[in-house]
């Protein structure tokens, strides 16, 4: 992990930062998450990402994500990406955390589509670059 304190996250960047449990709201637990997208329209700007979990893949639920290439996004184990659980942070909530790494393409691409089979708009920006 590296701490990015002079750089804004990034789509497809895996960050670790407080996720809240959504039935104790006062109670997170620090974890993975996937930055999905900077939203600048509501004079904030948030940060909507996707939870990682170690946990197995639970194939009853549409948008689980298993991650290829864990190791390259700076993860210690096997991962899987809950894109039916997406929160949204202020960019506040990034201060004093760390980068963990980036997805690959080929995550970046699963990503989506389990977002685009979802619901979810496609506003991502697709920059693989770091």
């Amino acid at each position: 992990m590296t701490n990015s304190p002079n750089s804004l996250p990034q789509p497809f960047e895996v960050w670790r930062l407080a996720f809240y449990f959504e039935d104790k709201p006062d109670v997170f637990k620090y974890r993975p998450v996937v930055v999905l997208d900077l939203n600048n329209e509501t004079g904030e700007v948030l940060v909507a990402g996707a939870k990682v979990t170690s946990h197995a893949p639970r194939f009853d639920s549409p948008g689980e994500v298993v991650l290829q290439h864990w190791q390259e996004a700076g993860l210690t184990k096997p991962s899987v990406v809950r894109c039916s659980k997406i929160a949204q942070f202020a960019l506040g909530d990034f201060a004093g955390c760390s980068r963990y790494g980036r997805l690959s393409p080929t995550d970046q691409a699963a990503v989506l589509r389990a977002l685009t089979q979802l619901g979810y708009q496609q506003k991502t920006n697709q920059n693989n670059g770091d």
